[in-house]
């Protein structure tokens, strides 16, 4: 309903069909996003409307509001919902806004912000709110909106800042490093099997205990993006073998296993972890993984949207689109490129879903607020999943562009705004 602003004095004007069919007394307190105000009730025809002075005070926009009215003494406006995208103001530019408007494209009603971490003041901010009828972002003095989906690295101070605002309706509400991932479901039984066994790396004798253990393992900054500085590890007579790939090469290293403080030169104590190899299925000869996509939608369900094939460049041990490699959908690869049935591609896919599912089900469990998460896995020879990480920092969108699905695109934002919408109250559940 589009709610018309009028010049008067601390009036909110109803409907007569609503205020009977809600009861409604002569005051009612008004939400909007963060800002509350008292109203006196008067009556209407046809629009929803209020008074000039209170949509000043609640910082009111002209745009289509759904309403929800509790025990006929409070009407909450919205959905206010809200995009933490950058650190400083400064960086909400022109350019980095039409991206945004990818957010939008399903936005009809109430406020979509993109906002600053630097103009937050208590119950508003300094933002941009999406006008649907312009069909951009507007710079504008905002309510702090009922939900947020961070984009950005808080610290502690800054994140209890943001809790003493909403609560815990933001997401994601933490950023896993990979070893974190490990600790946490690992203690799961059902996923532990599925989870390649994983160490934080202190010296070169953890290495070599991993090593005579598993054969191959592979080394990972704990807060790696984008497959750099990974390390395919292997022993073989006299040395350690290292494999990766820098500045777009694929590069080998060889270590003397009696000079082995070298590999320190290469894994950084208490930065990197050490992971087992998994012989997992390849295609031609090339390394494989799987991104699969999962976000919640306005009922607060977790959904798989879709399924990327990551194929690494032939020779390079990462599978990463960023470094070369490629990227397809998962049934059309399945069936077109691994010789798949449609039927075992299809239980191969439920096969995924579920495990994906219990993953993010597992980290509801354990008190984390996630709406968004790349999770990454492996298939071994004999079809078993594994997990290889989980990317909870953002996982950028653009994977599925690159496996030529656009549709897949603006369905992964508009689940995250469907996400923000069930937090601020107008979901589905």
């Amino acid at each position: 309903m589009k709610l018309k602003i009028i010049q008067n004095k601390g009036c909110i004007y109803f409907p007569e069909e609503i205020q009977e069919k809600y009861n409604l007394n002569e005051e009612i307190k008004i939400c909007h996003g963060k800002l509350t105000s008292r109203a006196i009730i008067k009556s209407t025809k046809e629009e929803l409307a209020i008074s000039q002075d209170l949509a000043d005070l609640l910082k009111i926009k002209e745009v289509d509001y759904d309403f929800k009215i509790i025990n006929s003494e409070m009407i909450i406006l919205g959905p206010v919902v809200g995009i933490l995208a950058k650190r400083n103001f400064s960086a909400l530019t022109l350019k980095y806004l039409s991206r945004m408007e990818r957010f939008a494209i399903n936005c009809t009603k109430g406020l979509l912000i993109v906002f600053s971490l630097d103009k937050i003041k208590d119950s508003f901010v300094r933002g941009y709110y999406f006008n649907p009828e312009k069909n951009k972002f507007e710079e504008a003095e905002l309510p702090f909106p009922l939900s947020v989906y961070r984009r950005i690295g808080l610290s502690l101070f800054e994140k209890n800042m943001l809790q003493s605002i909403i609560g815990k309706s933001y997401f994601n509400s933490h950023f896993l490093n990979k070893y974190e991932v490990y600790k946490l479901l690992s203690q799961f039984e059902d996923l532990k099997a599925h989870i390649p066994y994983t160490i934080l790396y202190k010296n070169p004798s953890d290495l070599f205990e991993m090593i005579d253990k598993f054969k191959i393992i592979y080394a990972k900054p704990i807060l790696g993006l984008q497959g750099r500085k990974v390390y395919k590890i292997s022993k073989e007579e006299g040395y350690i073998k290292l494999r990766f790939r820098e500045e777009g090469l694929n590069k080998i290293a060889i270590i003397n296993i009696h000079q082995a403080d070298v590999i320190d030169e290469y894994i950084k104590s208490g930065n990197f972890i050490l992971q087992q190899g998994i012989d997992l299925i390849q295609y031609e000869g090339r390394s494989l993984d799987l991104r699969c996509i999962m976000t919640k939608d306005r009922s607060n369900t977790w959904i798989l949207n879709g399924i990327v094939v990551r194929v690494a460049p032939q020779g390079s041990i990462v599978t990463n689109v960023s470094s070369g490699g490629g990227a397809y959908m998962f049934e059309d690869f399945c069936i077109n490129n691994m010789g798949f049935s449609d039927v075992y591609t299809f239980l191969l896919k439920e096969k995924i879903d579920i495990f994906c599912r219990r993953i993010c089900d597992c980290l509801d469990n354990l008190g984390y607020n996630m709406g968004y998460l790349g999770i990454d896995i492996g298939v071994d020879k004999y079809h078993n999943v594994f997990l290889i990480e989980i990317n909870s920092r953002d996982p950028d969108a653009t994977i599925a562009l690159d496996a030529q699905n656009t549709l897949l695109y603006y369905d992964i934002k508009a689940n995250i705004v469907d996400y923000l919408n069930y937090l601020s109250g107008f979901g589905d559940g």
